[in-house]
């Protein structure tokens, strides 16, 4: 809410979406995509940035974490994803209150979201389809999260993601390990289902023209270590990304 101009539930565009889609004119309440990054997200890594934020505080779609983190069915049904989600949210007290309802509509939509449907004339696919992160499996309407490589996430854009994690854990500390980028909660490698020597690929192609930040081996735990604060190298990733790839 914009409190300073006294409009009580006003949406404001975030930093990033002005940074993405381009800047709010004065005019009528357009926006100026030309001063955007990608305002027409013909870029999948955009797609991917997009997805971060569903994971990224404050935490607003509860559904989507339980499933990314605690969903550990090999194959799935939308009736067996909702049963995982519920089953973990009624471990929290405020979650349990939530309606099963909507916990079956939100794993209804994460099927639609992520899956690449065989229906090609008659439904709208989501973009974020395009990801990989769901698959059919060989029971017919059931599905699996693709763990893998991830060929058309780029490098900046995972590391970026890790200082975005870095940064949501609140420490003061300049290093983060491997382990935990590959299996925190919420973590690049759990949103991203990448395994953990991906996540090693991945840091160690995107810090080769990166100053400040290092990918290490300390005490037997590989490390990603940075000089400045997490949330001004997330914003540097970016940038640096969007430039080169304009």
């Amino acid at each position: 809410p914009d409190k300073k101009a006294g409009i009580k539930g006003q949406l404001l565009p975030t930093k990033l979406g002005i940074y993405l889609i381009g800047k709010p004119t004065s005019e009528n309440n357009t926006v100026d995509f030309s001063t955007g990054w990608d305002p027409f997200l013909e870029d999948i890594a955009s797609l991917w940035l997009l997805h971060w934020q569903i994971f990224s505080p404050p935490f607003s779609a509860v559904s989507w974490p339980l499933a990314f983190n605690f969903c550990s069915l090999q194959t799935f049904s939308p009736h067996d994803l909702r049963d995982s989600i519920i089953n973990k949210a009624n471990d929290d007290s405020r979650l349990a209150t939530i309606s099963p309802n909507s916990y079956e509509k939100d794993a209804s939509c994460i099927i639609r979201m992520y899956a690449q449907s065989t229906k090609r004339d008659h439904e709208i696919r989501c973009p974020f389809n395009m990801l990989g992160l769901l698959e059919s499996a060989t029971i017919n309407g059931h599905f699996r999260f693709a763990i893998g490589r991830r060929t058309t996430l780029p490098p900046l854009i995972f590391l970026a993601a890790c200082f975005s994690y870095a940064d949501s854990l609140g420490s003061t500390a300049q290093t983060i390990s491997l382990n935990d980028l590959a299996y925190g909660w919420d973590s690049p490698g759990v949103v991203f289902k990448i395994p953990e020597t991906e996540c090693g690929r991945l840091l160690e192609r995107a810090i080769k023209n990166f100053q400040g930040v290092s990918f290490i081996e300390s005490a037997g735990r590989r490390q990603l270590h940075f000089k400045d604060k997490p949330l001004e190298l997330y914003w540097a990733c970016l940038k640096k990304y969007y430039k080169e790839n304009a």
